[in-house]
């Protein structure tokens, strides 16, 4: 099996790009062995080339070719909405009483945020942040952003805005006592520059004094469709979500490559990455064809600790190496194998500890955890349409594995070819590899929710949003995609990824779910139970039954 030839994907889903990030490295090695981080740059740096600039682009055309499909101008607009609703949220604190719902004033110009070419910036610790928004407009839109947000400090009674020139430019400014206390609105030719912050703004007058002197107020993208940058760990006491993804500073690129978007991303830590290269020992003898994905992962230990939950399973040492596949099938059929020590008693421990986890990670699942002894086996049955279970197997030369899936694996065809493993074995440097068919893997991951409903006895998730049309519309066009993450420096990683949208099939799904959470954009939360009351499966859980059932298989070491 040769990888198939990959094709570019759509900017739309830029605006989370950070966000998505957290699913690239999950947090690994955030806490590195101390001292300051390579790390530069502002609180938040943002810069997108624009609709019109990948239209004029050379490369991409499938990106092109996504970018001007209806069912993305809809995907911009769920998302405008969302984070205009949102905004609410985030500066309610620092609005009087009664202060009007915003998503008719903002909703518009986020969503040209989305299309125009546009440059954010925000500096500052949290607290007292100074930001500067540009962005590209024809006089028609120019005129509606000054109109919805003169209404807007209206609504939000937040003064009268008062006629403002600076370098040149005309405008207007609103002042009020408590920081932020000062937002400033300019024209300068075909760009809106917008000022928010405290007393004297230093951002804006810099971005005037370039657009007057060269008509743009920063210089254009020199071959890159997006640039950005971010200070992941200071962000976190401003966006929630990234609380659970405990990322280090990082920042970002999108290029296009002939028919392909390639990815780079840098993550500069505080201190040497404490990792120590490990030969791979992949599992061959359980990876067969046709498979859709492949994953590996060095160091699997030092992000496994870090999920929440993961240290409540009790095991002694967690697996230091992981692999995951997927074969070609209408159901996700996922297998992971992690490579361990003891696996047999890692799993005996499993036995005792899974069913609390699971009572506490899934309160109300449905289904019971029996552990199959002499398979050294741990099955969750009664879940329909899947079957859940992790047992303990042996690999090439005797490498041991707790390995699962969501159903027993599928009859033995052909193994995966050793050109495939050829991208990994032989490579000191890479902490993680990635290879997927997209088209396919959007498909499987857009059943994890709903099965994950179901086993929680919840509501089945929407499918009429328009982020679920978009998926699929855009799924059938997918390729390849191929993600590395290698050591550069002591302090960086650069994760590098050839793909359609610049994400993977599971990032696309779980954005589509956080853009339809009714949490959004704290959290991605399920939907409500189906029932008002059930007896938490914390309270069922207290032990699982042993059952003895037949001969351990060829890949099953004896208890």
């Amino acid at each position: 099996m040769k990888p198939r030839k990959s094709v570019p994907g759509l900017s739309s889903l830029l605006l989370a790009v950070g966000l998505t990030a957290a699913f690239w490295s999950n947090g690994c090695f955030d806490d590195s062995t101390g001292g300051k981080s390579s790390y530069t740059g502002p609180l938040l740096r943002w810069h997108f080339a624009g609709h019109d600039a990948i239209a004029r682009a050379t490369n991409a055309a499938r990106f092109k070719e996504i970018e001007s499909l209806p069912v993305t101008e809809a995907l911009r607009g769920q998302m405008a909405t969302n984070f205009a609703r949102a905004a609410l949220k985030l500066w309610a604190k620092d609005l009087p009483a009664g202060a009007a719902d915003p998503t008719a004033f903002l909703a518009p110009l986020i969503r040209d945020l989305l299309r125009q070419e546009a440059f954010i910036e925000m500096r500052g610790p949290i607290g007292s942040i100074e930001t500067a928004i540009a962005v590209e407009l024809p006089p028609e839109r120019a005129a509606v952003w000054s109109t919805n947000l003169w209404q807007l400090m209206g609504a939000w009674k937040l003064g009268q805005p008062e006629a403002v020139s600076l370098e040149g430019a005309k405008g207007w400014q609103v002042k009020k006592s408590s920081a932020p206390n000062l937002l400033q609105f300019f024209r300068s030719g075909k760009w809106v520059v917008l000022g928010l912050g405290k007393d004297k703004l230093t951002l804006v007058p810099t971005l005037l004094q370039q657009a007057a002197k060269s008509q743009r107020p920063l210089a254009a993208l020199n071959g890159s469709l997006l640039e950005a940058a971010a200070d992941l760990p200071a962000l976190r006491a401003w966006i929630p979500l990234l609380k659970s993804f405990p990322l280090p500073p990082a920042d970002l690129k999108w290029l296009g490559r002939g028919e392909s978007l390639r990815t780079e991303v840098r993550l500069h830590f505080p201190g040497r990455i404490p990792w120590k290269y490990q030969p791979w020992q992949i599992p061959t003898n359980m990876i067969f064809e046709p498979l859709t994905s492949f994953t590996a992962v060095q160091s699997a230990d030092q992000w496994l600790g870090r999920i929440g939950g993961v240290q409540s399973l009790g095991l002694n040492k967690l697996p230091t190496q992981m692999y995951a596949w997927s074969v070609s099938n209408e159901i996700a059929r996922v297998n992971t194998a992690f490579l361990i020590d003891d696996p047999t008693n890692a799993i005996r421990q499993l036995a005792t500890s899974l069913p609390k986890w699971a009572g506490a990670a899934m309160e109300g699942h449905i289904g019971e955890f029996v552990y199959a002894s002499n398979r050294t086996e741990v099955l969750w049955s009664g879940i329909p349409f899947i079957f859940p279970t992790v047992k303990a197997s042996i690999g090439p030369r005797g490498a041991r594995y707790i390995t699962g899936g969501l159903f027993p694996q599928p009859p033995r065809g052909y193994l995966a070819p050793p050109e495939l493993f050829g991208q990994v074995n032989t490579r000191t440097n890479l902490l993680y590899y990635d290879w997927e068919l997209s088209d396919q893997r959007i498909d499987h991951a857009k059943q994890l929710l709903p099965l994950l409903s179901i086993a929680t006895m919840r509501k089945l998730p929407e499918t009429n949003s328009a982020s679920q049309a978009w998926m699929s519309v855009v799924g059938p066009k997918l390729g390849n995609t191929i993600t590395e993450v290698t050591q550069t420096a002591p302090q960086e990683l650069l994760l590098v990824r050839k793909s359609h949208t610049g994400f993977t099939g599971f990032e696309i799904a779980m954005f589509s779910a956080w853009l339809d959470s009714s949490d959004f954009p704290n959290s991605i939360a399920l939907p409500p139970p189906m029932f008002k009351s059930r007896k938490p499966a914390a309270q069922r859980a207290a032990a699982i039954p042993a059952v003895p059932s037949g001969n351990g298989g060829a890949n099953s070491p004896k208890p």
